[in-house]
């Protein structure tokens, strides 16, 4: 991806993604591309699936508070984005699972980052900036 011609740098957008994505935690709520790339100054046309899962792989990589805030990533009618298994593979993590196993993992990570960040201070997760 070129993110030059975005007016921006992947480290940049990874930042702003994971801050929202820490925010959506403290919330208790999931998110859309629509979300995370209004919070990086973009379109979610701007990036492909390819980008989104670089993207996400960068926010959990290492992963903060050992949770994985890509879980909290969601498609159109709160399903699992399409690549979140290929992001798991890539963190190392169990994938390759049924959809049922996908979607119970799935859970499992998003409750975990919700007790994660609801009993956060807010300066203890001061992001970094990753390229």
């Amino acid at each position: 991806m070129r993110w030059s011609k975005l007016g921006t740098t992947k480290g940049a957008v990874v930042v702003a993604v994971r801050r929202a994505l820490i925010e959506a935690a403290r919330r208790h709520d999931c998110v859309g591309w629509h979300t995370l790339a209004a919070a990086a100054g973009l379109k979610p046309a701007d990036l492909t699936d390819r980008a989104r899962e670089a993207i996400l792989v960068a926010v959990d990589s290492p992963p903060t508070y050992g949770v994985q805030l890509s879980s909290l990533v969601v498609a159109s009618e709160h399903t699992p984005v399409p690549y979140f298994d290929t992001i798991l593979k890539r963190l190392g993590q169990p994938h390759g699972l049924r959809p049922i196993e996908l979607g119970r993992l799935r859970k499992t990570e998003q409750a975990r980052a919700f007790t994660a960040y609801s009993a956060a201070p807010d300066t203890a997760n001061a992001p970094k900036e990753r390229t």
